[in-house]
């Protein structure tokens, strides 16, 4: 399944990521992907429970570019949970790794050795004891789904 979305980034991030499109001779959906998957990666100690969502500082609206993008299923239900545990907009977090993480993936070793930087999701539901349960793994944990009900 595919999902078509639009994110939200200032003028001089859209240029950043233009430029950094053709200078690695990639597409934007896999870049944007990579960024928000590298992101969840070198924040997963700073998940934010029980707050609202944060979003940019606001800008003059002839700052803003609007981004549309075609991404797989499980890449906009990732994107979503990194939302979710970060308590960032999926913009927020996309304009984020571009000033921080843009530089460091795509060199040699900053992408920790992955051809497509992107990496596997499940969701594994069970119940337990009458309470439905969702496991969201960023990754495939072999032994931890064999032990789930």
């Amino acid at each position: 399944m595919k999902v078509k979305t639009t994110i939200h980034i200032c003028a001089k991030d859209a240029a950043k990521l233009a430029r950094a499109e053709k200078r690695l001779n990639i597409g934007r959906k896999e870049l944007i992907s990579a960024l928000v998957n590298h992101f969840a990666r070198r924040r997963k100690d700073q998940l934010k429970l029980w707050g609202r969502v944060r979003y940019q500082p606001p800008r003059d609206r002839s700052e803003w570019r609007r981004l549309h993008i075609t991404i797989r299923g499980d890449e906009y239900e990732f994107f979503i949970d990194v939302r979710k545990v970060h308590k960032l907009s999926v913009s927020f977090i996309v304009a984020y790794a571009i000033n921080n993480y843009l530089d460091i993936i795509f060199t040699p070793g900053g992408n920790e050795g992955d051809n497509y930087p992107y990496y596997d999701y499940a969701i594994k539901k069970f119940e337990t004891e009458g309470v439905v349960c969702c496991l969201l793994c960023w990754g495939i944990p072999h032994k931890l789904l064999k032990k789930t009900p």
